[in-house]
């Protein structure tokens, strides 16, 4: 496939709860925060939130799957998160490809 400067994809994940297992069980990262009511009611959040690593875990899927596409990878990823992202919200990845080498 080639791809060009200019060329872009977006892509929507939805976050539910069966995500989160799946995630969870994937890595072992069983913080309460995700899966626990009342014990992220006592948090700053005040409710559950999704592990910030799932939202990197879509850009990979985005990277290697949609834009450039399968046999592709990426180098580095630096995360800033601004504001969290709980069970049932959908999440929309937008790229554009900037450069070539």
């Amino acid at each position: 496939m080639a791809i060009s400067v200019g060329d872009s994809a977006e892509q929507t994940f939805q976050v539910t709860d069966e995500v989160l297992e799946h995630f969870g069980a994937a890595t072992g990262d069983r913080n309460p925060m995700q899966y626990d009511d009342a014990f992220a009611a006592t948090t700053m959040f005040g409710e559950r939130i999704a592990h910030g690593m799932l939202t990197g875990g879509f850009f990979s899927t985005m990277v290697g799957m949609v834009l450039p596409g399968p046999g592709s990878i990426y180098l580095g990823q630096t995360l800033q998160f601004r504001a969290p992202v709980k069970p049932g919200d959908q999440i929309r990845f937008e790229l554009e490809l900037l450069q070539v080498r």
